[in-house]
C-alpha cells in the first residue's frame, strides 16, 4: 500500500525507471528515487530546503525510514551525492542552519518558529473623511474588510527592500513593503511648496482610526516619471514608504515600454510605413557610421553639426544651459563638453552609492544608423527589444528612443520569421455542431502506410467515423489511389446509408474531380478542413491515434495479419461507452448493447434460461422510446462536455482577427533543417470565411491557401527612405490627385454628334441650357451621402514625411495652395497622418499623391459590388443613340463625414492638412461612389448604364433618347453633382465607352489601344511578356484561337524558364501573328437575348476554341464572342474524340449566362 502511494508522488520522469527496478518496499523505493534525483541535480553543501516549487521526495524518504528503523537511532537522514559509481551514504547529523545545532532542521527550529511569528504587523485601513461622517460614532474603529490592506515592517530590516526614489528631483532613501498598499512619506521629506494636503485619508492600525493628510508629490521611481498621493505619517522607520498602489503602476508601465524582446504581437502605428522589403544581409548604411570613427576628428565635427541643426534637440541644449552645478543629485541631466551634447544619469548599484553613464545624444541623422548596427549587423545578432535596448543606452541617448527601438525590432524581417512562443497565439475555440441524426455527418481519413504491410498486401487504412454516436468504419486499402477509396466508401455506405455531410482534410485524393463528382452524385456536401489543421476533424483523428495504438497492441504477436483482425478491434471500439456521449457507438445506433465475449461468459456460468420472445410491435415502441432517451441524454452531455472542452482551451486563447487586404506571415510547419525561417510571406489576405478561417494568397509564389489563424501572425512593414517614386506607366500604386489648370469651361466643351440633323443640335443644346450650371469643372457637393471610414479601435497612424527637393516641394505648395483655395482641404490638428508621395509621368511631370497605405491596412472593407464591364458593354453595344457623361472629379463630390476627416490628413513641409471631401486613394472610395451613382440612377437601367463615374445613356429612337437625357440630367442635378463639359459626348451612334467603341449593335476595340499594342516593343524578360500578354488578352474575345497564337509566348512564362527570356523566330512569329489579329476592323455583335444563339467548337493539338454567333438580319453569322484554351500537359495525351467532346463541354460551361434556359445551335 505504502508502495502504490509512493508511486503516485514520483514524478513520472523517475517512475518508470523505479518501477523496472521492482523494489519491494517503500523504503527501497525511495532510495532509488534519491540516487536517480542526486544524479540529476545533487544537494549542495550547507543549503537549506529547497523553496522551489518541485517534487521534495529526500523528506519523504526520511519518513519513510524512520517508520522503518533502518536510519541511525531511528533517525532522520538526508543523502549526499558522491562518486560516479552513484553509491551514497548516511549523513552523521543533520544540521539545522537557524541555530546551528545537530539534530533538526531549520523548519523544525522554534527559532524559526518564533522570528516568522516576531514580525510587527500593521493594518492599515483607507477611508475619506466623508466616508467616516457616514459612520456611527460609537464604532469609530470599524474597518470593512474589503478596505483593509497590509503593510508589513521586520525588526530586522534586509538592505534588499531598500530603493532609492526621487521626490521633487530630490533622491530619498524609502522601504519597498510589499504588504502596504498605500504610500506613506515622512513629513520632513515633503518639499515646502507641497506641503498643503489635497485630501485626508484614515490609516487603521492595531489601534484606534489616525486621520492622516495626503499629498501629490512629482516622483521619479525606477524610470516612471509622475505625480502620485502619499500620506504623511512619522511612524515609519524611513523617509518614505513604497506600497503596492504605486509599485503596481511602475510595473504596468515597464510592461508597456519595454515589452519582452520577443514579443512581435503586432504592428504599431508609427511602424507601419511604405512596404520596401529590407534584405537580411550586411547594410553599407550600418556600417557607415563605424567607418566615420576612424577619423576622430572629423567625427566630433559632424556629430557636433548634426546636433545643432536638429530641431528636435534644441530644447536638450536649452536645458543644458540652465543645469546648475546643484542639478548633480538629480537622476539625470544634460551637459555640453567641448559643444557636444551629453546626458548624464545615474543608476543605483548599492545602497547609499550610484553610478554616472555619459551617452552621446543621437541627432536624427545616425539614429537609424545606430540601431541597424545594434541589432541588424552581424554583431548585433537579431537579438530582441530589451537587449538592444541595453546596448544603445549604454554610450547613446536620444529623445522617444525607448518606442523608436521597439519599433526598429518589431519591423525587423528576420526577426518577424523566426519562431517565438508568444508568436503562437490560440484563437478561441469554436465548438462543431451537435449532430443528432446517425450518420448525418461523418468524418473520413487514411491512416498509413504503416511500416508492416500485411500478407495480403495492404499498407492503408480507410477510417470513417458519425459525428452522432461516434460509430467507427474502417476499410484496408492497398493503395489510396482514388478509385479506391470511392469503392471503398460505396462498401460503407452500403450498410450505414448515404451520409449528407462529409468532413476530410485536403488530400488530393478527397479533392479529386472524380471524388467531387462522386459526392455530387451522391448527394453528400463536403467539408474540408483548412491546411495543417487537423483540429477540425478531431474526431477522426482521435479515432486514428486509437486504432493504430490497437493494431500495434495485436501485430507484436502476428504482425502480418493485422487486417484479419481490424474487424475484432472495431468491435473492442464500438461496444465501449464514450465518455462525451455516456453511451456505446453500438447502443446509440442499434438501440441495444452489443453481445460480446464478456456476456456470453455471463451467460455460461449464470445458465439463465432464454428470455421469453417480445411481440414485434412491442419491440419497436420500446426500441423508440430508448432511443429518442438516448437521443437526448447524448445532445446533453455533448453539450456539456463541448463547453468543458472550451472553457480549458480558452483559458490560453486571445480573440485575433485580420482585415481582408492585411500582410501576414504564414506558419511552415514542415521545415527541411533547423536553419530554415520558421514563417514564410508576406501573404495577403483576400478572404474571412469565419472567426478562424482566412483565405492569402502570396504573389511571388501565385499561390492561394486557406489556414486557420493559430498560423497567421500580422507583418510588420520596416519604414524605407524612399521620397520619390518614378513610374513610366500611367497607372501606378497609388490613386492620385491632379488640379486643373484651366477652371470654369462653358458647354461649348461638350462634344455632340456631327451626325445630328441642325435640328436635333438644337433640341439637345435645349436640354443642355435647362441645366446649364451643372457643367463646371468646379466640383458640387453631394447632400445626404458622407463617406466614413470604420478603422475600429485602431490607435491613430502617423506616417513621417519624406523628404523632397526644393523644386519638387514648389510643386507640391502650388498644389496645395489649389486645393484649398477650392475646399478640398484645410489645416488639420489630426493625430493621423500620411505622407505624400511624388510620381513622374511619362512627360516628365510630377504627379501629386497621398500613400493611404496603412490607413487602409486597418479600415474595415466596404463589399458593395461593382458593375460587370462585360455586361455594360453589351447592354450599350445594342443601342442606336449613346450619350456618355464624365463627372467632374466624381470622389471630390461626396464629402466626408466630419468624424472621419482627421483620418485623411496628410503631411507636407507647409504643415499638416486633412481633406473635407472623399479623396482619391482610400480603400472604400471606388464602393461608396459607386453606390451613390447606383442610389442616384436607381430605376433607369433600361436605359442608363454607370460605371463610376462614368455614365452612358442608350436608345433606340431619338425622341427616347432626349428624353433619357433629361431624366438622367435632372436625377444628377437634384443630387448636387457637376459634370465635366469637355469629358462629355452626347448623340452620337457610337462611342467610346470603357475602352472600347460601342454602338450601332456592333462592339469594337479601342483604336488607341489597338496602336498602342502594334507599337509594342521586342520583350526581354518575363514581366514584359505578361505585360504584353496582359494588354492583349483584355481584348482576346474579339481574336480567334488566341491560346493557340500566344502558345509560345505563354511557354516564354513558365517558371522553369529563365526571367531573361530568349526571344526566338517562332515567339516573333507569335507577337506579329497577335498584332495582325488585333485591329481596329475586328466587330463583334452585342448579343440579342430574344434571338437563338450558335456556339461552334473546336480542338487541335495546341488547344480548344470556341466562338459564340448570331444572325443577324441580313442573314449572315455574327461573332458576339471567341473562346479559346490552351491544352494543359495532362490533357494532351486525350484522343481526338475526347479532344472534341471536352471543348463542347468547356465551352458551354463558359457561356452559361448566355445559354442557361435557352435553346442554341451547337
Amino acid at each position: 500500500m505504502k508502495l502504490e502511494q509512493l508511486f503516485q508522488l514520483v514524478p513520472s520522469e523517475y517512475r518508470w525507471l523505479v518501477q523496472d527496478r521492482r523494489p519491494a518496499t517503500a523504503g527501497e523505493a525511495a532510495v532509488m528515487v534519491d540516487q536517480l534525483i542526486t544524479l540529476k541535480e545533487g544537494f549542495r553543501k550547507d543549503e537549506g530546503p529547497s523553496d522551489k516549487k518541485q517534487f521534495k521526495l529526500p523528506y519523504y524518504h526520511s519518513q519513510v525510514r524512520t517508520q522503518q528503523g533502518r536510519g541511525p537511532a531511528g533517525e532522520n537522514t538526508t543523502w549526499r551525492r558522491q562518486e560516479v559509481t552513484g553509491q551514497v551514504k548516511p549523513e552523521e547529523k543533520m544540521k539545522c542552519f537557524q541555530c546551528g545545532k545537530l539534530g533538526h532542521l531549520r523548519y523544525q527550529c522554534n527559532l524559526f518558529k518564533k522570528d516568522k511569528t516576531s514580525f510587527f504587523v500593521n493594518k492599515v485601513a483607507v477611508e475619506t473623511k466623508a466616508e467616516l461622517d457616514t459612520k456611527s460614532k460609537s464604532s469609530p474603529e470599524v474597518v470593512p474588510k474589503e478596505k483593509q490592506c497590509l503593510f508589513i515592517l521586520s525588526n530586522r530590516p534586509s538592505e534588499d527592500y531598500l530603493e532609492y526614489i526621487s521626490v521633487d528631483s530630490k533622491n530619498i532613501q524609502g522601504w519597498r513593503d510589499t504588504g502596504s498598499d498605500v504610500c506613506i512619506i515622512r513629513p520632513e521629506a515633503v518639499p515646502q511648496k507641497y506641503q498643503h494636503p489635497t485630501s485626508v485619508i484614515n490609516l487603521k492600525g492595531l489601534g484606534p482610526v489616525i486621520p492622516t493628510q495626503v499629498v501629490s508629490l512629482p516622483i521619479e521611481y525606477n524610470g516612471w516619471k509622475g505625480i502620485w498621493d502619499f500620506a504623511i505619517s512619522s511612524d515609519i522607520p524611513y523617509k518614505c514608504l513604497i506600497g503596492n498602489d504605486l509599485a503596481k503602476e511602475v510595473k504596468n508601465w515597464q510592461k508597456l515600454c519595454e515589452e519582452d524582446e520577443d514579443n512581435f504581437e503586432g504592428p504599431t502605428q508609427e511602424a507601419i510605413c511604405l512596404p520596401i522589403h529590407q534584405d537580411v544581409g550586411e547594410d553599407p548604411e550600418s556600417s557607415s557610421i563605424i567607418t566615420e570613427i576612424a577619423n576622430k576628428t572629423e567625427g566630433v565635427r559632424e556629430i557636433l553639426q548634426e546636433q545643432k541643426a536638429d530641431e528636435t534637440l534644441k530644447p536638450l541644449f536649452k536645458q543644458a544651459e540652465n543645469t546648475l552645478e546643484s542639478a548633480e543629485e538629480q537622476p539625470s541631466r544634460f551637459i555640453t563638453k567641448n559643444g557636444v551634447l551629453y546626458r548624464e544619469s545615474k543608476s543605483l548599484k548599492t545602497a547609499g552609492e550610484s553610478e554616472v553613464h555619459t551617452q552621446i545624444v543621437v541627432p536624427e541623422k545616425f539614429r537609424e544608423q545606430l540601431m541597424r548596427v545594434a541589432h541588424d549587423s552581424p554583431q548585433g545578432g537579431h537579438l530582441g527589444i530589451r537587449k538592444t535596448t541595453k546596448r544603445i543606452t549604454k554610450n547613446f541617448y536620444w529623445p522617444g528612443m525607448f518606442q523608436k527601438i521597439k519599433e526598429f525590432c518589431r519591423s525587423c524581417d528576420t526577426c518577424q520569421r523566426l519562431s517565438t512562443g508568444r508568436d503562437k497565439i490560440k484563437a478561441p475555440l469554436i465548438p462543431m455542431p451537435v449532430i443528432g441524426e446517425p450518420f448525418y455527418r461523418v468524418g473520413i481519413d487514411i491512416v498509413g502506410p504503416l511500416c508492416k504491410p500485411s500478407k495480403r498486401g495492404y499498407k492503408y487504412i480507410l477510417t470513417m467515423i458519425d459525428y452522432a454516436t461516434r460509430y467507427p468504419e474502417a476499410v484496408a486499402l492497398t493503395n489510396i489511389e482514388t478509385s479506391t477509396i470511392a469503392n471503398a466508401l460505396l462498401s460503407i455506405w452500403g450498410r450505414t446509408g448515404y451520409p449528407k455531410e462529409l468532413i476530410s482534410d485536403l488530400g488530393t485524393q478527397f479533392t479529386s474531380k472524380l471524388m467531387k463528382k462522386l459526392l455530387e452524385l451522391c448527394g453528400i456536401r463536403h467539408l474540408t478542413s483548412t491546411a495543417y489543421h487537423p483540429q477540425t476533424n478531431g474526431l477522426v483523428e482521435n479515432l486514428n491515434k486509437t486504432l493504430i495504438k490497437m493494431i500495434k497492441s495485436y501485430s507484436q504477436q502476428r504482425p502480418h495479419d493485422w487486417d484479419i483482425k481490424l474487424q475484432q478491434l472495431l468491435f473492442a471500439y464500438r461496444s465501449v461507452p464514450q465518455d462525451s456521449t455516456g453511451y456505446s457507438p453500438f447502443e446509440l445506433l442499434y438501440g441495444r448493447k452489443a453481445r460480446g465475449p464478456l456476456d456470453l461468459v455471463k451467460e455460461y456460468w449464470e445458465a439463465s434460461p432464454a428470455a421469453e420472445p417480445v411481440p414485434v410491435a412491442d419491440y419497436l415502441r420500446d426500441l423508440q422510446s430508448t432511443m429518442q432517451l438516448a437521443k437526448d441524454i447524448t445532445h446533453e452531455h455533448l453539450t456539456a462536455a463541448q463547453q468543458r472542452q472550451k472553457d480549458y482551451y480558452d483559458v490560453t486563447s486571445k480573440a485575433r482577427n485580420f482585415n481582408i487586404g492585411d500582410e501576414v506571415l504564414f506558419l511552415s510547419p514542415n521545415r527541411t533543417n533547423k536553419l530554415q525561417m520558421d514563417w514564410s510571406g508576406p501573404w495577403r489576405v483576400t478572404r474571412k470565411h469565419n472567426q478562424v478561417n482566412y483565405d492569402i494568397y502570396n504573389e511571388q509564389l501565385n499561390v492561394e491557401r486557406r489556414v486557420h489563424v493559430n498560423m497567421l501572425k500580422p507583418y510588420v512593414w520596416r519604414s524605407a527612405n524612399v521620397y520619390i517614386v518614378v513610374s513610366e506607366d500611367e497607372s501606378g500604386p497609388f490613386t492620385f490627385w491632379e488640379g486643373d489648370r484651366e477652371l470654369y469651361k462653358n458647354l461649348d466643351q461638350v462634344d455632340i454628334s456631327k451626325e445630328l440633323t441642325q435640328s436635333q443640335r438644337e433640341e439637345i443644346v435645349g436640354v443642355l441650357n435647362k441645366y446649364g450650371k451643372m457643367f463646371s469643372d468646379l466640383p458640387g457637393r453631394v447632400q445626404g451621402v458622407q463617406h466614413q471610414i470604420n478603422t475600429n479601435d485602431a490607435a491613430p497612424i502617423a506616417s513621417p514625411p519624406y523628404r523632397v527637393t526644393g523644386n519638387i516641394n514648389e510643386c507640391i505648395e502650388r498644389e496645395v495652395k489649389e486645393m484649398l483655395d477650392l475646399g478640398i482641404i484645410v489645416s488639420s490638428n489630426s493625430p493621423w497622418a500620411s505622407p505624400i508621395v511624388l510620381v513622374q509621368k511619362p512627360d516628365k511631370t510630377i504627379r501629386f499623391c497621398i500613400d493611404y497605405r496603412p490607413l487602409n491596412k486597418v479600415t474595415q472593407t466596404d463589399t458593395y459590388p461593382m458593375p460587370r464591364l462585360d455586361d455594360l458593354l453589351e447592354r450599350i453595344g445594342r443601342a442606336q443613340f449613346i450619350s456618355s457623361i464624365d463627372l467632374t472629379k466624381g470622389f471630390w463630390q461626396v464629402p466626408m463625414a466630419p468624424q472621419d476627416q482627421p483620418k485623411t490628413a496628410f503631411r507636407t513641409q507647409g504643415g499638416l492638412y486633412e481633406f473635407s471631401v472623399l479623396p482619391f486613394g482610400l480603400k472604400n472610395s471606388p464602393a461608396t461612389f459607386q453606390r451613390l451613382v447606383d442610389k442616384v440612377l436607381s430605376g433607369l437601367g433600361n436605359f442608363c448604364v454607370a460605371y463610376m463615374d462614368d455614365i452612358g445613356i442608350f436608345s433606340n429612337s431619338w425622341e427616347d433618347h432626349l428624353k433619357h437625357l433629361d431624366i438622367v440630367l435632372g436625377r444628377l442635378k437634384e443630387a448636387g453633382l457637376t459634370i465635366k463639359a469637355s469629358k462629355c459626348k452626347l448623340g452620337k451612334t457610337t462611342t467610346k465607352y470603357l475602352g472600347h467603341l460601342v454602338g450601332g449593335g456592333c462592339i469594337r476595340p479601342d483604336s488607341t489601344k489597338v496602336k498602342a499594342i502594334h507599337q509594342w516593343p521586342v520583350p526581354k524578360t518575363k514581366k514584359q511578356v505578361r505585360s504584353f500578354l496582359g494588354l492583349a488578352g483584355y481584348y482576346r474575345k474579339f481574336i480567334p484561337s488566341f491560346s493557340n497564337l500566344a502558345a509560345p509566348l505563354s511557354d516564354l512564362t513558365k517558371k522553369k524558364n529563365p526571367n531573361k527570356i530568349i526571344w526566338t523566330p517562332n515567339c516573333q512569329t507569335s507577337m506579329d501573328r497577335l498584332k495582325q489579329a488585333i485591329t481596329s476592323d475586328s466587330v463583334l455583335k452585342a448579343p440579342d437575348f430574344d434571338e437563338p444563339f450558335i456556339l461552334t467548337c473546336d480542338a487541335s493539338d495546341i488547344g480548344l476554341g470556341a466562338v459564340l454567333s448570331q444572325i443577324d438580319k441580313e442573314g449572315e453569322d455574327r461573332p458576339i464572342l471567341f473562346l479559346s484554351k490552351k491544352w494543359h500537359s495532362h490533357e494532351c495525351s486525350m484522343s481526338t474524340i475526347e479532344k472534341e467532346c471536352y471543348s463542347i463541354i468547356w465551352s458551354i460551361r463558359k457561356l452559361k449566362p448566355y445559354l442557361w434556359g435557352r435553346k442554341f445551335t451547337l
